[in-house]
C-alpha cells in the first residue's frame, strides 16, 4: 500500500476467479451515513501556520490527509467487501466535503467507479472529526483502489 498527498493507493490480496463471480448481495460493505449527515454527488487552497522552534505554514489538505491516512484500514474495508464479488474491481474515489470549524466533514459529494464504494467511503468520511479551524474549510481527497499482485 502507497500513500500520497491527495492520493491514495489502496490494494487488497484476492485470488482470481475461474469464473464470473456472483452478484453481491445489494449494499455490500455499506455503511450509512450518521443521522443528519450529507452524502450527494467545491475546493479551497487554506494553509494554518504552525508553531513551533520554526514555523512554516500546513494546509488543510495535508492535515485532513494525515487523519484519512490514520484510518485507512477502515476505507479499505469499502473496496475489500466489494472486490470479493469483483475480483478485478479497481478504480478513483475522489471525495470533496466542508470541513466545518467543528471538525465534522459535511457537504461530502464522492465521485467514483462504484456506488456502494463512494455510499461506503462517505458513510466512513461522515463519521470522523478532523480537529477544530478558524473557519469552514473546503477540501478535495482522492482514493484510488485496485486488486493486489
Amino acid at each position: 500500500m502507497r500513500g500520497a498527498l491527495g492520493l491514495l493507493v489502496v490494494t487488497a490480496c484476492g485470488s482470481r476467479a475461474a469464473s464470473p463471480p456472483p452478484e453481491p448481495p445489494s449494499n455490500v460493505g455499506v455503511a450509512s451515513p450518521p443521522a443528519g449527515a450529507s452524502c450527494a454527488d467545491s475546493i479551497i487552497d487554506t494553509t494554518r501556520a504552525v508553531d513551533g522552534p520554526t514555523s512554516y505554514v500546513i494546509t488543510t489538505d495535508e492535515l485532513v490527509a494525515r487523519q484519512i491516512r490514520q484510518r485507512l484500514p477502515e476505507f479499505q474495508l469499502c473496496y475489500i467487501a466489494r472486490a470479493k464479488y469483483e475480483p478485478e474491481l479497481r478504480g478513483r474515489v475522489t471525495v470533496r466535503f466542508t470541513v466545518q470549524k467543528t471538525g465534522r466533514a459535511v457537504n461530502i459529494h464522492t465521485f467514483g467507479f462504484d456506488a456502494d464504494i463512494d455510499q461506503c467511503v462517505c458513510a466512513k468520511l461522515s463519521a470522523l472529526t478532523f480537529g477544530s479551524f478558524d473557519r469552514d474549510e473546503t477540501v478535495e481527497y482522492a482514493f484510488l483502489f485496485s486488486p493486489g499482485a
